[in-house]
């Protein structure tokens, strides 16, 4: 039971981990229109660039995750690649 009193599970806000990459790849392809990438494609976005993410977990189930990139010419940038 959450701090409301409701029965919903709350969602849980965290760096991405590598083992996360798959579930994203799946998250992706259910909702269009995002562009698929590779399955490596999305396990770079949960490790080598987890510090610039973020996963939205519910229930153990990944279910939104943001992804940045900050530019090493421009570090003071955050470029939002997915939401």
């Amino acid at each position: 039971m959450t701090t409301d009193g409701s029965n919903q599970s709350a969602i849980n806000l965290r760096q991405p981990q590598k083992d996360d990459g798959y579930s994203l790849h799946k998250l992706i392809a259910a909702c269009p229109p995002l562009d698929p990438n590779s399955i490596y494609c999305n396990l770079l976005q949960c490790s080598d660039f987890a510090a610039t993410g973020v996963a939205a977990e519910k229930d153990g189930e990944l279910v939104g995750f943001v992804s940045g990139y900050i530019k090493p010419t421009k570090p003071e940038t955050l470029f939002v690649w997915k939401v």
